[in-house]
């Protein structure tokens, strides 16, 4: 019993010192929007663009992986914004949806339940089309050109959206019999289009 305590403290303390020797501040992984080579500011968890492609960039201190809930219907956002457990978030309701890698189709999925699951393992495993190392960050961008309407099957162009687009991400990590995940981190931000 003795050692297990001592091998949990050892546990937790070795993830606390990881986290803060991380070199990311504000967290475990940073949210930046970029349209037409230029970074759009999110203020108040509100971004405003224009209809036109755009990048997602997710900047980590080291491989792994978000949850990205993205959806035209504001529940998740909202949720997510009132500080709503996990559990609690619609858009985080279904298991992760599978991608290819490398984000060859240049889009983001938008389903209501799951959320999709944009990881970095390396250079050729990943979600990304754009990876690189900046300031010993790993530096990952994803450009949307279109949405994957996962209930209909369908691409619809950026340029074609008609409503805000709602967008949250987060990690976490489940227990070892999986009867409780741990959330470690959770940005939000609705997308407003200008044009």
């Amino acid at each position: 019993m003795k050692k297990n305590i001592l091998s949990c403290i050892f546990t937790l303390f070795a993830f606390h010192i990881a986290l803060n020797l991380s070199g990311q501040v504000d967290g475990i992984f940073s949210i930046a929007v970029e349209q037409n080579n230029n970074n759009v500011p999110v203020s108040g968890g509100i971004v405003k663009l224009k209809r036109e492609p755009f990048k997602i960039i997710i900047t980590m201190s080291e491989p792994m992986g978000v949850l990205i809930s993205a959806s035209f219907k504001a529940d998740s956002y909202l949720k997510a914004k009132e500080g709503a457990t996990l559990s609690e978030i619609p858009g985080f309701m279904e298991t992760g949806m599978a991608e290819g890698t490398n984000n060859s189709e240049k889009d983001m999925m938008i389903n209501d339940n799951a959320p999709s699951y944009w990881f970095y393992d390396d250079d050729e495993s990943n979600r990304f089309d754009v990876t690189y190392l900046k300031d010993e960050q790993i530096v990952c961008e994803r450009s949307i050109k279109q949405f994957f309407m996962v209930d209909t099957q369908t691409n619809m162009k950026v340029k074609d959206v008609a409503t805000d687009l709602y967008l949250v991400f987060l990690t976490s990590s489940w227990n070892n019999d999986f009867t409780q995940r741990t959330e470690y981190q959770r940005e939000y931000m609705k997308v407003q289009w200008t044009e």
